[in-house]
């Protein structure tokens, strides 16, 4: 597990790196003149964000510099992606979906916002449970690598399609079909892009497109409706997945950064946690962009104090404000 966790570690840097890698000049919040900084004016800047970037803002130390340094106090509510893309802004100063797509239906329902940064980015995985981990490699479905665990999506939708049981690949201790959770792709961005994977997957690996849309679309609508009900928050299917363990949620989608935030939020449960839960990336993946829109002037000082030093430091340093998904 300790080769996972560096593996999982190093992505999580390297994604926090686009931060800093498009972080422009800071201009400092000042009042008055006289060449010295005073106190920022106190403002309070409301938006919506997806549920993977709570961790973030609430983060103890990055709330006193957004406090302390730049006047803000973030209120927040959570949504899906795509919720939040075709949701009404009235009263809000920002909107913080997953994606390029949700960012993409946001200019076409609404227009394009006062400023907008691509924060950072973050790959689709899956969640496993160790013994979950040792079937599916049994199975011939994950494959181990230098420490890292590939799932070959090919393999794990053949075995989604047929039908066959936990316990036909090796993991007699869990009921029902093999199945993955993931969140509505219809609300969701997580849940969007496994829906595109599951599709791409389905068209030979190939990239879907209209001519091809018709031929894929019954398996992926099959796919869904095996799992019934679907969340529109992949924070929240991720505490379920913890919450509720291996019987109820054997195998879950959802973004890299999850577990390491996590588990620095709750050092008391971190070894616990790195033992018995896997990261997982398929073959092949997808990419999540993360785009802060700023509404007005008030959600622009919130995007541009999202690039102060001290807050990439946190990030970079301690995992804290590690890429939010």
């Amino acid at each position: 597990m300790n080769g996972k966790l560096s593996r999982s570690i190093g992505l999580a840097l390297l994604v926090i790196v686009a931060v800093v890698l498009i972080a422009l000049r800071l201009p400092a919040i000042r009042n008055g003149g006289g060449g010295g900084a005073t106190a920022p004016e106190q403002i309070t800047v409301r938006g919506t964000i997806g549920s993977e970037k709570a961790n973030l803002l609430d983060d103890p130390e990055i709330k006193k510099i957004l406090r302390d340094t730049h006047g803000l106090t973030v209120d927040y509510r959570k949504a899906g992606s795509l919720q939040i893309a075709q949701g009404a802004t009235t009263g809000q100063d920002f909107v913080w979906p997953s994606g390029q797509y949700p960012k993409e239906v946001y200019e076409r329902d609404h227009g394009a916002p006062t400023k907008s940064d691509v924060t950072f980015s973050s790959p689709i995985v899956m969640y496993a449970w160790a013994p979950v981990t040792q079937a599916l490699t049994g199975a011939g479905i994950v494959e181990q690598i230098d420490g890292t665990a590939y799932v070959d999506m090919a393999k794990l939708l053949a075995t989604m399609v047929e039908g066959k049981s936990w316990r036909e690949v090796g993991l007699p201790q869990v009921g029902g079909k093999v199945l993955v959770y993931t969140t509505d792709p219809t609300k969701s961005n997580s849940g969007n892009l496994f829906a595109g994977l599951l599709a791409n997957t389905l068209n030979g690996g190939a990239v879907v497109d209209e001519s091809t849309s018709g031929t894929v679309l019954p398996g992926v609508t099959g796919f869904y409706g095996r799992l019934g009900y679907t969340t529109d928050s992949s924070g929240f299917l991720f505490d379920q997945f913890l919450s509720q363990g291996l019987g109820a949620y054997p195998l879950i989608v959802g973004y890299e950064n999850q577990l390491i935030e996590y588990s620095v939020e709750h050092p008391e449960l971190r070894e616990t946690l790195l033992k018995q839960v896997n990261i997982l990336y398929p073959r092949p993946t997808t990419w999540a962009t993360h785009t802060m829109m700023a509404l007005n002037p008030n959600g622009v000082r919130l995007l541009d104090a999202l690039k102060d030093p001290a807050i990439q430091k946190l990030a970079w340093g301690s995992g804290t404000a590690s890429a939010p998904g």
